[in-house]
């Protein structure tokens, strides 16, 4: 299982430093970890929906797939979002 630990514990540091209690700053990372879990299982569950993959997936390889991947995060910078277009979790629904 890949783990950025660096990330987290600045995570961590940087929500200690600006809550004001350190029991929300703990749960507010809960929060953000489990809102992140959700939406890759969403994101894995509709590939393999939408790329037919069930049927070639052996029993090892659905046993593999995890939603603890985050290299699609950009928790830095600018973030542009259109209020017009449609979710990318509810374009494929569609």
């Amino acid at each position: 299982m890949k783990c950025d630990l660096e990330t987290t514990s600045a995570l961590a540091a940087l929500l200690t430093e600006f809550a004001p209690e350190p029991e929300i700053a703990t749960l507010s990372l809960q929060l953000l970890h489990n809102c992140l879990m959700l939406i890759n299982t969403i994101l894995v569950e509709q590939t393999i929906e939408k790329q037919q993959l069930l049927d070639q997936l052996s029993i090892e390889d659905l046993r593999a797939l995890t939603p603890l991947f985050y290299e699609h995060i950009n928790p830095y910078g600018l973030f542009e979002l259109d209020m017009e277009r449609p979710s990318f979790l509810l374009r494929e629904a569609a």
